[in-house]
């Protein structure tokens, strides 16, 4: 399988065990950001799916049992090797597109007391944990609510619209840019004027099938099960193009 640029910078830059020891534990956790709006859902930044793709799974276990281990050793808690493991385990399932920075972001709240009360004694609640994550999910998405009407705001100022598939279109009247993007739907044509730039990963047919919402074309463009939890495709690929065509006008 291909690579995605972020995959292959990650696989230039460092290996296995320098992505652990930068990313997991108590080290991350301190330089973590204090802002969730500068690292929520930023493509930047490699997720636990493309640690995965370019490490493997055992890697991504390492990395969440790391920041566990710093966790549980604040509470001074007795959790086995197993259960590290198996905690971790279900964190890399659930939430694998979680990128880096909010993984150390998540675990520095948990140590601070940010999602309540997760060691009981000398034990991690799990349940609790799970539970944890899914109100740092809600940050999350706040956060990124915000990122994205603030980029509504920049764009608009820039004579640039976001539409609601994130197609990217110059200003010339709302109506009009609605009528571009129903029309790209079923004419490939209409998509080529709507993104007239596209990435070369993929031929521009492989696009516009996966901005549809086609499976074929979502397979090969999100690498199989990696895709977003938290917005349709359309939408992430519709503002993955848009972002591509406005860097290109820079």
């Amino acid at each position: 399988m291909e690579l995605t640029p972020i995959q292959q910078e990650l696989k230039n830059s460092l290996t296995s065990s320098e992505l652990v020891e930068q990313w997991g534990g108590a080290i991350a956790q301190i330089k973590s950001v204090t802002d969730i709006q500068l690292i929520a859902a930023n493509r930047q930044i490699p997720t636990l799916a493309d640690v995965s793709v370019v490490f493997g799974n055992d890697t991504v276990i390492k990395i969440i049992s790391e920041h566990l281990r710093s966790l549980c050793k604040s509470a001074d808690t007795g959790l086995t090797t197993y259960q590290f493991a198996d905690t971790s385990l279900l964190i890399a399932t659930e939430y694998y597109y979680l990128n880096l920075a909010e993984l150390s972001y998540f675990f520095r709240g948990c140590k601070i007391g940010r999602y309540g009360q997760l060691v009981w004694g000398s034990s991690l609640n799990i349940q609790q944990m799970m539970t944890a994550a899914r109100r740092f999910l809600t940050e999350r998405n706040e956060a990124i609510d915000r990122n994205e009407k603030k980029l509504i705001e920049q764009r608009k100022e820039k004579g640039f619209m976001k539409i609601s598939t994130a197609g990217q279109a110059i200003v010339s009247g709302a109506n009009s840019v609605i009528k571009i993007n129903q029309k790209a739907k079923s004419d490939f044509n209409e998509f080529c004027a709507l993104f007239p730039d596209l990435p070369k990963e993929y031929p521009p047919q492989t696009w516009w099938k996966a901005w549809r919402g086609e499976e074929d074309a979502l397979d090969l463009v999100y690498g199989g099960k990696r895709r977003p939890a938290w917005r349709n495709p359309e939408t992430d690929i519709g503002e993955y193009l848009c972002e591509y065509n406005i860097s290109q006008k820079k």
